[in-house]
């Protein structure tokens, strides 16, 4: 039998559920994108359930189409965009 919380109820399988609040997350084309999309493509072998809070869309001029493959474990919801992000982004863009 492995770690506590690997077994639920009748023996299945259960995966831990983590949220991560990212404002970078591809297809931004930065570093810190990078970062969180490997961070969230390893969390399912490691037993957990990543869903992905980010940024509604991307301006085309930080835009980085380069494909990323994610499990089909990681939920990502394009859900979040706080005003005061996005007027800074203009300022320093």
């Amino acid at each position: 039998m492995g770690a506590p919380w690997d077994r639920a109820g009748g023996g299945a399988v259960s995966a831990r559920r983590v949220l991560m609040l990212s404002w970078l997350f591809p297809p931004q084309a930065s570093i810190g994108s990078k970062r969180a999309v490997r961070f969230a493509r390893h969390l399912p072998a490691r037993g957990w359930a990543p869903t992905v809070l980010c940024r509604t869309e991307v301006p085309p001029s930080l835009r980085d189409d380069t494909p990323e493959p994610l499990p089909p474990e990681v939920t990502v919801a394009r859900s979040y965009d706080h005003p005061i992000f996005s007027r800074l982004q203009r300022r320093f863009a």
